[in-house]
């Protein structure tokens, strides 16, 4: 975790219980290269697509927080499965909390829902992708406690945060210049429909599609 904006100096808070260890990097890189989604994982993103595709033809329409809802169980159940055993990542380790995240106006609005009893953070909503930044100072998430590492909103996190994941270990993580190898939700064509079907619905919603996490919240 990075300990103040200016990168000056680094920790990292991980507990003995929460620390994944990866012994042999390079080969982890290659099996995790060479892997492929589990057959339950694709049952289960089959299921999703029908009922969503149910969902959008009920009268009234789709309802946000279920169709929200639907689609972080799928990704935390995928990510749990096919994932997080070729990952460092683990709870208080923070550098990817320092990352550009797009957040969709639908996702801001869950978020919103789910964590306005944080009384410390302020909500904008964005009527224009003009408005969007690129977090240029490598801000910390406001969502972020940085004294733990750990996340305030971890779940209604937006999709970009749950399903990124460092494959190589987190030391490649300290320096967010460095190109390294990554989980994202443009990693396979799966994660790339769900991405496509939270735009779809944000934009059909008049809302905007993208804009970093701290266009939407921020500290007060």
């Amino acid at each position: 975790m990075l300990a103040n904006t200016s990168g000056a100096r680094f920790m990292r808070k991980v507990k003995k219980a929460d620390e994944i260890k990866i012994k042999n990097i390079p080969a982890n890189v290659e099996r995790f290269k060479n892997g492929s989604v589990s057959k339950k994982s694709i049952e289960e993103f089959k299921k999703l697509d029908r009922q969503l595709q149910n969902l959008t033809r009920t009268e009234g329409g789709i309802d946000p927080m279920t169709f929200m809802e639907k689609i972080y169980a799928f990704v935390d159940s995928y990510m749990d499965r096919d994932i997080y055993k070729f990952t460092e990542c683990a709870k208080g380790c923070a550098y990817c909390c320092r990352l550009y995240t797009s957040v969709s106006g639908l996702e801001a609005a869950y978020m919103l829902e789910k964590t306005k009893h944080l009384k410390d953070i302020a909500f904008t909503r964005i009527d224009s992708e003009a408005q969007a930044t690129q977090n240029e100072n490598d801000e910390y998430c406001p969502f972020l406690n940085t004294s733990t590492g750990t996340c305030r909103a971890y779940s209604s996190r937006p999709l970009n945060c749950r399903v990124f994941a460092s494959i190589d270990g987190w030391k490649e993580c300290v320096d967010l210049n460095n190109s390294h190898n990554m989980h994202s939700w443009s990693s396979n064509e799966m994660l790339a429909h769900i991405r496509d079907n939270i735009n779809e619905i944000t934009a059909s919603s008049g809302l905007v599609v993208e804009a970093d996490i701290r266009d939407w919240f921020s500290k007060k």
